[in-house]
């Protein structure tokens, strides 16, 4: 799998936002390469197994939280899987305001707190 400089993590909502404004600014302006499963990932290659040579090939994973993305136990995965490789790495963006936000906050701490582990309470 190729090298990129980010991996971006969003909800099928935001594709186009995501699509038109972020990646616009990151590919063209900065220059940088870009992952987002949606658009990058391979045929025939299982979403998981994608989604983890994707963390280990990227210097950053941008995480677009949104109230439909915390709808989804799959993003949560997602974002979950780029934790446990390194919490540094993750910056998030947040779309509107909404309060399982802080549920997924806490459990993201208890996760760092539990040696590598992932379990929540």
């Amino acid at each position: 799998m190729d090298n990129y400089d980010v991996h971006v993590v969003c909800h099928e909502n935001e594709l186009k936002i995501v699509c038109n404004e972020l990646l616009s600014i990151l590919e063209e302006i900065l220059e940088l390469r870009c992952f987002l499963l949606e658009r990058d990932g391979r045929a025939g290659m299982s979403v998981v197994h994608s989604i983890e040579a994707c963390l280990h090939n990227s210097r950053r994973t941008i995480v677009c939280f949104s109230d439909a993305f915390m709808s989804s136990s799959w993003k949560q995965y997602e974002t979950l899987l780029a934790h446990q490789l390194d919490p540094s790495r993750i910056i998030p963006i947040i779309f509107g305001v909404f309060p399982q936000i802080a549920k997924f906050q806490r459990n993201i701490r208890e996760l760092h707190h539990c040696d590598g582990r992932m379990r929540t309470k």
